[in-house]
C-alpha cells in the first residue's frame, strides 16, 4: 500500500475551513460581505458565546432561489467569475457562497432565503456539510443564515479559539470596520440577545464615528486628504489630533478600495506622521480610506482577504505619513493664530503667592542652599502650616520629600491671630524636626553634582568619570524594585473623591478576572455597574495619577498577551503592574530637581542591583571616562 493517500471530500473541506475560518469573526466577515454583495441595506448580526455557540446574519438583500440555496454550499461555487483572469476586476467583496462550503463543513447550519418575486422561500438544515432537512418557508425577501457550534466536529481546531473576551473584541472591531465602510447600510449587533450597537444609515463618516464611539471622541477627529496623480492614488478619512491617544493600534482602521485590510506598514506610516506629537508607546485613532487603481493592488494574496499587496508600497506609505504630518501642523498653526498672549491673562498651575507678597510671606524656605534653613523676620501676619491629610510628623525622609512635591496640592497657609512668640515657636519646632530627619539620612557623597541638563538628565562627576542619569528612568527603576519586593506592604491612602472608570464592554470583561490582582497591589478597585469600575484607595505613590489611564494600560497589555501560559501570564502581568505604577509615580522629564532630591535619587539608585535599565529596558545612565573625553579633545592619542 502506498504512503500517499487521497483524502476524502469531507476531510478536504475541514482542512480548507482552517484557512478561511480561524475564529468566529472570520465567519461574521464572510457572511456579512455576502449580504452586502447581495445589495442588503439592513444587516442584523446576532452572536452568542462570542460566536462559539451561534452566529446569525439576517439581511434584506436579493435572496436566493432553491437551486442557488443548494449550490452555495458546494465547493468552488460562485456567481462572480468564470476564469482566473477575472480575479483582478472583481468589485464585490467575495463570491456568493465561496466560503460557505468550508464553514458548513465544521458547523451546523440553518439557511432561510427568498428571492424577489418568489411566492415562498426555502429553509435548508445542514450538519457538517450534509443537508439533513429541506422545506418551504414563509420568509421576507433576503437571507437568514445561522452558523452554530463552530468546530464541534474538529476539537483540535476549537481548542485554539481564544477567550470569549478576545473573540468578542475581534467581532466588535469587524463590526466597526463594516459600519465605517458602509454608512448607507443600517447595521445592528446583538450579543446574548442584548442590543450592543444600533447604527442606522448616516450621510457622512464623522456621524458614523459618533454612533460607534461618542460625540466627545468625534471632537478629536481631523479630516485628512492626500493625492498622487501619477498612481491615481487618493487618501481620505479622519485622524485624531494631538490631544488623543491610545496604548494600542486598535483604533487604526485602514481601507483599500473600500475593503478593510490589516497592513502593518500602512499602520506604521500613520504612526510616523505623529513623530514628536505623541509619546513613545502611544498611538492615534485613524480611519483612512485609500482609493487606488485596481491594477496597482492585489487583494487576493490572503485566504481571508485581510491583507493586500501594492505595486508601489513605499510611495503610498510616504503619502500617508506626509498627509498626517501636514494635517497636524495645520491644526497647530490654526490654534496658535487664535491665541492672544497678554500678561494680564497669564495663567499658572501653582498657587499665586505673588498676589499676597505684600500681605505675608512663608516662614520656611525649604530645600534652599543644601538645607541651610533660615527663618525670615517678617511676622506682619501670623499663620500656621496645615496639612489637609492631618499629618503633623514626618515618618521618614521620603514623607518630607513628598510633602515638598505636593505642597501646592495638599497644604495651605491659614492666617492666625496668635502672637508672634507662638508663631516663632511653631516655626522653630518644625525646623528642628526637619533638621533632625536630614541628619539621619544625609551622608557625604562620593560624587559631585554638576547640575541638571534639559530638566531631564542629572550630571555627575565621580572617580574620573562623567555620568549622565535619566531622572525618570532612574526613579522608575528605584520604585519598581520597591514595588516588586514590598508590594504586599505598600502604603495606601483613601481617595477623598473615588475615581470612576468608564470602560467598554470588551475592556470590562478583560479586566474583571484580574481585579483581585490589582487589589493585592493596594488599588482598591471594585465593580460599579455593568461597564464601570470605582477606585476608592490607591498606593501613596500613585494617588494623584490618572487611574483611568493606568487601568487602560493594564487592559491593553492583557489583550496583547492573553495567549501566554497561565502561570507565566500572571507573573508577567504582575511585573507589568509594578512597571506601570513605577512609571506613573516617578519624576518626569521636565521636572526640576535640586539639592537633596538629586542626592536621594542617586543614593537610592546605588542601592539596587538592576540599576542600569528602567523596567521597560531603557538605560538609566551613560558613563564616559575622563580618558575618553580627553581623546575626543585630542589631549590624548
Amino acid at each position: 500500500m502506498g504512503k500517499i493517500q487521497r483524502l476524502s471530500s469531507d476531510e478536504i473541506k475541514k482542512i480548507a475551513a482552517g484557512e478561511v475560518v480561524e475564529r468566529p469573526a472570520n465567519i461574521v466577515k464572510e457572511l456579512v460581505e455576502n449580504s452586502l454583495d447581495a445589495g442588503a441595506t439592513k444587516v442584523d448580526i446576532y452572536v452568542e458565546d462570542a460566536g462559539k455557540k451561534l452566529i446569525r446574519i439576517v439581511d434584506n438583500g436579493s435572496g436566493m432561489s432553491v437551486e442557488d440555496a443548494h449550490a452555495c454550499f458546494e465547493q468552488h461555487a460562485t456567481s462572480k467569475l468564470r476564469s482566473v483572469d477575472q480575479l483582478h476586476t472583481i468589485d464585490t467583496y467575495g463570491f456568493r457562497g465561496e466560503a460557505l462550503s468550508s464553514i458548513a463543513a465544521v458547523s451546523k447550519v440553518s439557511l432561510t432565503t427568498k428571492e424577489e418575486g418568489a411566492k415562498q422561500g426555502v429553509n435548508l438544515m445542514l450538519e457538517y456539510g450534509k443537508v439533513v432537512n429541506e422545506q418551504a418557508a414563509a420568509a421576507a425577501q433576503g437571507t437568514d443564515l445561522t452558523i452554530a457550534e463552530i468546530f464541534s466536529n474538529v476539537p483540535a481546531r476549537r481548542k485554539f479559539l481564544k477567550t470569549n473576551a478576545t473573540e468578542w473584541n475581534q467581532i466588535i472591531q469587524l463590526f466597526q470596520a463594516l459600519c465605517l465602510t458602509y454608512p448607507a447600510v443600517h447595521f445592528t449587533l446583538y450579543h446574548e440577545n442584548r442590543l450592543v450597537h444600533n447604527c442606522p444609515v448616516v450621510k457622512d463618516l464623522k456621524t458614523r464615528v459618533t454612533q460607534l464611539w461618542s460625540h466627545q471622541f468625534a471632537n478629536y477627529m481631523l479630516d485628512i486628504s492626500g493625492k498622487d496623480q501619477k498612481l491615481n492614488l487618493n487618501v481620505e478619512g479622519f485622524i485624531s489630533d494631538n490631544q488623543y491617544s491610545r496604548y494600542n493600534r486598535n483604533q487604526i482602521y485602514i481601507f483599500v478600495n473600500n475593503r478593510w485590510v490589516k497592513n502593518q506598514k500602512l499602520s506604521s506610516a500613520i504612526v510616523r506622521g505623529y513623530s514628536n506629537v505623541l509619546q513613545s508607546g502611544k498611538f492615534p485613532a485613524a480611519f483612512m480610506f485609500i482609493e487606488i487603481d485596481k491594477e496597482q493592488v492585489d487583494i487576493n494574496i490572503h485566504p481571508r482577504k485581510e491583507e493586500v499587496q501594492f505595486l508601489h508600497p513605499r510611495t503610498i506609505e510616504q503619502l500617508i505619513t506626509q498627509s498626517v504630518k501636514n494635517r497636524l501642523e495645520s491644526k497647530v498653526s490654526a490654534h496658535l493664530e487664535s491665541v492672544t498672549f497678554s500678561p494680564a491673562t497669564k495663567s499658572s498651575d501653582t498657587f499665586p503667592l505673588d498676589a499676597f507678597k505684600n500681605t505675608f510671606s512663608p516662614r520656611l524656605n525649604l530645600l534652599k542652599n543644601k538645607f541651610d534653613l533660615s527663618v525670615e523676620d517678617e511676622p506682619e501676619i501670623e499663620f500656621e502650616f496645615v496639612r489637609e491629610d492631618g499629618l503633623d510628623d514626618f515618618e521618614d525622609f521620603s514623607d518630607f520629600d513628598q510633602i515638598q512635591l505636593e505642597m501646592n496640592e495638599n497644604s495651605h497657609f491659614i492666617p492666625n491671630s496668635s502672637s508672634q512668640e507662638s508663631h516663632s515657636n511653631m516655626a522653630e519646632n518644625v525646623e528642628t524636626q526637619i533638621l533632625t530627619q536630614l541628619q539621619q539620612h544625609l551622608h557625604q557623597p562620593s560624587y559631585k553634582i554638576l547640575g541638571q541638563l534639559f530638566k531631564t538628565y542629572i550630571l555627575l562627576e565621580r572617580d574620573e568619570q562623567f555620568i549622565m542619569i535619566d531622572q525618570h528612568a532612574a526613579h522608575e527603576r528605584v520604585l519598581y524594585e520597591i514595588f516588586s519586593k514590598r508590594f504586599e506592604e505598600v502604603a495606601t491612602v483613601n481617595l477623598m473623591f473615588p475615581q470612576r472608570i468608564e470602560l467598554s464592554e470588551h475592556e470590562f470583561k478583560l479586566i474583571e478576572p484580574y481585579l483581585s490582582l490589582l487589589q493585592e497591589h493596594g488599588i482598591g478597585i471594585e465593580l460599579f455597574g455593568e461597564t464601570q469600575l470605582v477606585v476608592s484607595c490607591a498606593p501613596v505613590n500613585i494617588k494623584n495619577v490618572n487611574l483611568q489611564e493606568f487601568v487602560q494600560q493594564v487592559i491593553s497589555w492583557i489583550e496583547e498577551h492573553e495567549g501566554v501560559d497561565v502561570k507565566l501570564f500572571k507573573k508577567q502581568l504582575n511585573e507589568h503592574i509594578h512597571a506601570q505604577m513605577a512609571c506613573k509615580a516617578a519624576v518626569k522629564a521636565g521636572d526640576i530637581l535640586e539639592g537633596e532630591k538629586i542626592h536621594q535619587l542617586v543614593r537610592d539608585l546605588e542601592k539596587i542591583e538592576n540599576r542600569l535599565t528602567c523596567p521597560h529596558g531603557r538605560p538609566t545612565m551613560w558613563v564616559v571616562s575622563q580618558n575618553e573625553i580627553e581623546k575626543q579633545f585630542k589631549r590624548k592619542l
